[in-house]
């Protein structure tokens, strides 16, 4: 495998995992290695994203329904309906 493959499958990696695949091999590397590797440890822990979650705000499906029909009530499922009569 090739550097450069190396480097696209450790980016595929979550943040944690390849922290850990890093530190796994700073433990194989000759020292002079080691410390550009540990650099690089350093500067991914510092710029690593904040561990709170993301705020997702969803959008307003029954106002939108309603901006839609109207107030309107709608038949059932007609699809469930029929296969209600179904003997299964």
């Amino acid at each position: 495998m090739s550097t450069a493959q190396l480097a696209k499958e450790l980016a595929a990696l979550p943040q944690a995992e390849r922290v850990e695949v890093l530190r796994a091999a700073l433990r194989d590397l000759d020292p002079s290695s080691r410390e550009a590797v540990e650099r690089l440890l350093l500067e991914m822990e510092l710029s690593a994203p904040s561990s709170r979650p993301l705020q997702l705000k969803w959008p307003d499906f029954e106002a939108r329904l309603k901006r839609i029909f109207g107030d309107k009530v709608l038949a059932g499922n007609a699809v469930l309906e029929e296969r209600e009569s179904y003997r299964w």
